[in-house]
């Protein structure tokens, strides 16, 4: 019988990894999150957190800080040892996996590759455009002079 897919998501992944260097408040994690896997609305943060907390990935606390006068709840979050555990499996889990043989992986379009922002697809794609655009110009001159 084969392993278990890992039970910690890519992204719970990124905000476990992200308390490997200590205990950070929800700003820094959803920072270090988002760097990766986008923007987060803050709602869709709060759920992700409360999960790893309710699950004792990590431990979360308050902290109230005053500033300008005004008193502010933050929450404060610290990987636990079942969060570094479980983090381990996800990333052994996914470092034993065999590629495909080379045969078998599609080779990526030239838009995909101009999304992922392959420099050598995005300049031929720009003289690509620019020689088309020059060689209609010069047609519309030649047109004129006609």
């Amino acid at each position: 019988m084969g392993e278990k897919v890992p039970e910690v998501s890519p992204i719970q992944y990124l905000a476990i990894h992200a308390l490997f260097t200590g205990e950070k408040d929800g700003g820094e994690v959803r920072r270090v999150v988002e760097a990766v896997a986008g923007k987060m609305s803050p709602t869709a943060f709060s759920r992700l957190m409360s999960g790893l907390a309710r699950n004792d990935l990590v431990h979360a606390t308050y902290r109230v800080e005053t500033t300008s006068g005004q008193t502010v709840r933050r929450r404060r979050y610290a990987v636990t040892d079942y969060g570094v555990v479980l983090w381990n499996r996800t990333r052994k889990f996914y470092a034993r996996r065999d590629p495909p043989p080379p045969e078998l992986v599609p080779v990526p379009s030239e838009s995909a590759q101009w999304r992922l922002g392959d420099k050598r697809t995005q300049d031929r794609r720009i003289v690509q455009l620019l020689s088309e655009k020059l060689t209609r110009l010069a047609e519309l001159k030649l047109r004129r002079r006609r």
